[in-house]
This record gives structure tokens, sequence and C-alpha cells, in this order.
């Protein structure tokens, strides 16, 4: 309301934070989920941006950020920690989000989807949070990384795993 006393309803113009007038409405409502205003006046909600959620009405509080190694993509006015959803390398939502795990691999962003295993014959080795199959590393005999890997050729070997080295020759009249 104005700071005087007021003899009429058209003079109540100031909105209290957290509430702001809808369209040609002359009265306050509180600002939706996904949303806040931080002072009073007639200004409007402001959107959360992407990678912050607002839960509850009539918020007179900033957006939060979502937690470390979660965003919400490119969605606004999120509403809820569980929009927040796991980065690259790390699976979950909300306050749930964990790395991949080892011989694992995530590269989808925003998502909560699972981590993906790394292809037959490959391995991260003691690397967690992977966010490539390209970081999955050939076994022993076997060469190459990610999609690519083969079989050590007849006459080669390769002792070595988490590797993608060559498969080296064998020692001739072997």
């Amino acid at each position: 309301t104005a700071a005087v006393a007021s003899t009429s309803e058209s003079q109540c113009s100031v909105c209290a934070k957290g509430y702001a007038r809808q369209g040609t409405s002359s009265s306050c409502t509180a600002c939706p989920s996904g949303t806040f205003k931080l002072l009073p006046g007639a200004f409007v909600c402001e959107i959360c941006t992407a990678g912050k959620f607002k839960a509850g009405l009539a918020s007179f509080v900033a957006c939060t950020d979502c937690p470390d190694h979660s965003s919400t993509g490119e969605d606004v006015q999120s509403n809820s920690l569980t929009d927040c959803l796991a980065n690259v390398g790390y699976t979950g939502l909300g306050d749930t989000v964990a790395e991949c795990q080892v011989n694992k691999y995530k590269d989808k962003t925003a998502s909560a989807d699972a981590c993906d295993n790394c292809p037959q014959n490959s391995g991260t080795g003691i690397g967690t949070a992977k966010t490539d199959r390209d970081y999955c590393l050939a076994d022993a005999g076997h060469t190459g990384y990610g999609i690519h890997v083969s079989k050590c050729l007849a006459g080669t070997w390769k002792a070595v795993s988490n590797s993608f080295a060559p498969c080296s020759t064998c020692p001739q009249h072997t």
C-alpha cells in the first residue's frame, strides 16, 4: 500500500515483494513457481534462468542454482530441484546426481539417464565421470578406443589394458 493513509483502492499501487500485477488487474497476485520478485513495487515477477529453479509461490528470494554437475538445460522457469538434470559424465537428478563409475560414460547433458557401459573389450581404467565413449580404451589383447576396438591380429600381442596403443609383433620364429 501507499506510504500515507490511503482513502481509495486506486492509491494501493505498490505490490509487496513476491507479488505483482498480472495484466491490467488492479490486485497483486503471488509470483508463480519458477519466478521471483525481490523488491516491492509494480515490477513484474522475474523468470528463473536456465540452470536455476524456484519452488513455491510469492517468492521474494532469487532463484537457486542447480547442484554441481547438473542443469535445467535450456529450460527456464524451473520450479523444482528435480528439474536439475545431470550433465555429461554424470547421472541422476536434483540432489542425487553422481559421477559415472569406472568403465562407464555419459555423453548427454541435462539428462537423468543412466551412464552407458564402455563397448566390449574396453574400459576407462580408474577414470570416472567420463563424457564420451572415446575415453573407453582397449583391454589387453586388443587395440583402439571407443567403437574402434579390435582384437590383436594373429602374430601380434598387447599386454596393457586401458590403452589405445597398437599391438606389437611377436618375435620372429615364434
